[in-house]
């Protein structure tokens, strides 16, 4: 078998694994496409089901979870189209990448077992260093999701930290990630 056919292959099973929503939220073929590719870069090995929306009603992107906190189960990701269209044109394309990736990283937090329902601030930082890591496995750059996440949250909130410790997770998920292709070690940034 061809790399060609081996790589078709994989892209093929790691799809499988992602599904769009229903009819009304269908999502733009080019956010499916960075949900994909995301996917395949960051669980390369697969790590449950993702369903991705789109969804105006809600204020930027989310991930809702669903079955154990042990593991396991299925996320959809849902994202408004303005918000992503705005801060990609705003800043550069690649932001809609990492706010999908940031989405992605919840996905992998809880299909792993370590989403913390009681310390959200844990999931936000875990989730940036994913999208850090998205963003290097890319070979995108990380200044312009370094300044458009900057403006989402200058404040720490009751959910979500303030810049500086978004910031240094941001960076380290992408220095961290820097250079590595696939590699299975990426998904346990702290090791086994």
């Amino acid at each position: 078998m061809s790399v060609f056919s081996k790589r078709c292959i994989a892209f093929l099973l790691s799809a499988a694994f992602i599904s769009e929503a229903n009819a009304s939220n269908q999502p733009h073929s080019r956010a499916m496409a960075e949900i994909r590719y995301i996917y395949r870069l960051l669980c390369p090995q697969g790590c449950g089901d993702v369903a991705l929306e789109k969804n105006p009603s809600i204020n930027n992107a989310h991930a809702h979870i669903q079955g154990s906190l042990t593991g396991g189960g299925r996320s959809t990701i849902a994202y408004n189209p303005q918000f992503m269209n705005y801060y990609s044109l705003k800043y550069d394309k690649t932001v809609g990448f990492a706010v999908l990736a940031h989405e992605m990283g919840h996905h992998i937090e809880f299909y792993s077992g370590r989403f913390k329902t009681e310390n959200p601030w844990h999931n936000e930082l875990f989730a940036d260093w994913w999208a850090g890591c998205a963003l290097a496995k890319a070979g995108y750059p990380l200044e312009p999701t370094l300044n458009a996440f900057k403006e989402f949250s200058p404040n720490a909130g009751e959910t979500h930290p303030a810049w500086p410790k978004r910031h240094a997770y941001l960076i380290e998920g992408y220095k961290k990630c820097s250079g590595i292709r696939n590699a299975d070690d990426s998904r346990y940034p702290y090791g086994r």
